[in-house]
Order: C-alpha cells, then sequence, then structure tokens
C-alpha cells in the first residue's frame, strides 16, 4: 500500500530507488519482527520484477539482516531472491562500520553513507580531520565526505544552504592519501548518532 501510494502521489508509474528504512518494524515479538521484513522485502521484489521500483534497497541493515532478506526460513538463498542494490548507514570516522562495509563489499552491494558531515559530535574539530583540511585547502566537511567516498561508499549530504550545497560537491579535485585515511581510519571509537540495530533479531 505504502509503495502504490508513493507512485500515486508522484505521479509516476516507477520509482527509481526505494528502501526498507530500519531493520525493525511493528512486530511484537522476534519471530513477527522477521517475518513481517520478510513480507516486505517479498512484496518489493514482486514489484522490482513488474518494473515499479527499478532498484530496491535497505537501510540501517546488519548483515543478518540482509541475510534473512535472501534466505527466509530456510538454509539456503532463495530461489529468485533480490540482493539489495543499496544498505544505507550512517558512516564517518568515528563510525567505521567496517563490518557492514566488507560484507556488504563482498555481496556486491552498494554502501550509502549518511551523517559524514557533522553527525559526530566534534568530528569536524578533530585536530587529525583539520590538520587535513588545511594541508589540502579544503574544509573539515570536504574531508569527511571525501574520506566516505574512498572506502567506496556512495555519499549523502543534505544542506538547504547553497554555498555548503556547493561545497559537499567539491570532493574530486583532490584525494586523500593512503596516510591521510590510515589516520582518518583511528579515529573510529563506534560513536553513533542516529539509530543502533545492532539488537534488533
Amino acid at each position: 500500500d505504502a509503495i502504490l501510494a508513493s507512485l500515486a502521489a508522484l505521479s509516476t508509474d516507477y520509482i527509481d530507488l526505494y528502501l526498507i528504512h530500519a531493520p525493525t518494524n511493528l512486530g511484537e515479538t522476534d519471530e513477527e519482527i522477521r517475518d513481517l521484513r520478510q513480507q516486505s522485502w517479498q512484496v518489493m521484489e514482486q514489484l522490482h520484477a513488474a518494473g515499479a521500483l527499478r532498484s530496491i534497497g535497505v537501510s540501517n541493515f546488519e548483515p543478518r539482516h540482509i541475510e534473512q532478506l535472501l534466505r527466509g526460513t530456510g538454509g539456503s538463498r532463495r530461489e529468485g531472491a533480490v540482493l539489495p542494490a543499496v544498505n544505507q548507514v550512517e558512516l564517518h570516522a568515528y563510525l567505521s562500520q567496517s563490518d557492514i562495509r566488507e560484507y556488504c563489499e563482498a555481496q556486491g552491494i552498494l554502501v550509502t553513507s549518511y551523517g559524514s558531515v557533522g553527525a559526530a559530535s566534534g568530528l569536524l574539530d578533530d585536530p587529525t580531520v583539520v590538520a587535513i583540511a588545511k594541508s589540502h585547502g579544503k574544509s573539515a566537511a570536504q574531508v569527511t565526505l571525501r574520506h566516505s567516498l574512498q572506502r567506496n561508499c556512495a555519499v549523502m549530504a543534505r544542506s538547504t544552504a547553497p554555498q555548503r550545497i556547493t561545497a559537499n560537491a567539491e570532493l574530486f579535485d583532490f584525494e586523500l592519501s593512503e596516510e591521510e585515511v590510515q589516520q582518518l581510519d583511528a579515529l573510529e571509537r563506534a560513536q553513533r548518532t542516529y539509530w543502533d540495530n545492532s539488537e534488533v533479531p
């Protein structure tokens, strides 16, 4: 119903990319949560096959949640199961999400990072980030976005300020060195600003 309502509201017969926002839902038991998630994904697979959803994906999913979608109640992957095109997760120097990134890369799922700019308190003022930014003549925000790009992630950055929108797009005229990437990677502190779904069944 939500997908059909979105198609009607957008006055279109297809949507380029449709995501399940999080692995949690209105289920009251672990089994019901898993079952509702599976039902949602299978409906999305059907509408993907029909062309109403060009790509389907997930957001804030741990690897086991994705495997549950693909395997259902069986031990092996369901025949015809559609691999998520993307997994959209909070990701920045203070939260590397390395397990999710490694799993998604192995499966051919693109990680889309959100929160790379300023999600983590103190990140844009971190001395390491500031020093790297200064060495490139860039802002701290641009360095954090570039860091996510060099982790092979698509990057989402939002702003309503025209100058920041422009600056957020100016990421392709510089590159972080391997040493700089390692310095930023070393800032990991598992600091979440948004959702933590690690305990969701």
